[in-house]
């Protein structure tokens, strides 16, 4: 039976005449070869090896293969499998909802190359160092304005065994997403859990545990100022408004609570001496570095040396 005249839509990107297989996703229709198909995925290779069936369906005289896969998880799959440069090198350039589908599909149908590429770029955007997190400002990387929201990466990194990246996934997820979104979310159970006492380990302990570098210790070392303890006191006072939560804006996370410009906007800067100055900014990077090795425990999540181990397993495959 040929569907030629069905209402399929024919996706142009991927429809290349002198091929002879047409797979069906929903709606969609791509018309594809079958070598380049088996070639690339043991599971299209088995697939495809099985005898047809006499009353196999057609399309434009083609065998028809209809997938259970949506379209707009199987459209930039196949992109990316036949156009290499779909996926672009630089890290902005990617939409995340494009990077978890061609994860999931090629995941799916054991496409290793792609999904290790797919991988890569979504180790980028979710790192396992805190330089690296710190890096993504300076590329403009803005996961508020991400078409994808954190519990669906937290979905595909679960699905696809990219663990490495779940730690700054849950951080962005309690940074960016209310309640609301994890009732509505398909996240597991286990998961919505993390992320509920993840998200109250950080705003009640992690936070204030982050600006004690502002009087502790009260003393500091060859300080020339009587009122730089004041001036520290008063600038933790001030913190204290920051941590806050509040459901009509965003809740700052430990390593957004205190940023380089609070140094002038706490008066920081021009109310202590040197020596405290000084001090102070050493005090507050080992507060962030030791809150990022303790980043995958709040979510009960392995440790960061075990998860570099798994990174590294897959993405040197």
């Amino acid at each position: 039976m040929d569907l030629s005249d069905t209402e399929l839509n024919r996706c142009d990107a991927l429809w290349f005449s002198d091929c002879g297989l047409v797979i069906r996703a929903e709606n969609t229709v791509y018309r594809v070869s079958r070598d380049f198909m088996a070639i690339h995925s043991p599971i299209f290779r088995d697939m495809l090896a099985l005898p047809s069936p006499p009353n196999v369906e057609t399309f434009d005289g083609c065998p028809l293969v209809f997938l259970p896969d949506s379209e707009a998880n199987f459209t930039p799959f196949l992109k990316a499998l036949f156009y290499h440069d779909y996926l672009s090198i630089g890290l902005n350039s990617n939409q995340l909802s494009v990077l978890a589908s061609i994860l999931r599909m090629s995941h799916k149908y054991e496409v290793t190359s792609l999904r290790k590429r797919a991988a890569t770029h979504l180790s980028a955007v979710f790192p396992t160092t805190l330089a690296d997190y710190d890096s993504l400002t300076t590329k403009k990387i803005d996961l508020a304005v991400s078409d994808l929201t954190m519990y669906e990466v937290i979905d595909v990194a679960r699905l696809t065994g990219l663990d490495w990246v779940l730690p700054t996934a849950f951080y962005e997820a309690v940074k960016l997403c209310d309640e609301r979104d994890l009732l509505r979310c398909s996240m597991a159970e286990d998961d919505k859990l993390r992320w509920v006492v993840g998200c109250r380990t950080m705003t009640v302990n992690e936070t204030g545990e982050m600006v004690d570098f502002l009087w502790n210790p009260l003393i500091v070392p060859y300080c020339a100022r009587r009122m730089c303890e004041e001036a520290r006191i008063s600038a933790r006072r001030l913190s204290e408004i920051d941590r806050k939560y509040s459901r009509a804006e965003l809740c700052f996370m430990p390593l957004e609570l205190w940023n380089n410009g609070d140094w002038k906007d706490k008066n920081i800067a021009d109310d202590v001496c040197a020596a405290c100055l000084t001090a102070l900014k050493r005090a507050h990077t080992r507060a962030r570095e030791s809150f990022w090795r303790r980043l995958p425990s709040i979510f009960d999540l392995p440790d960061w040396d075990e998860l570099e181990v798994m990174k590294a397993a897959v993405l040197s495959e």
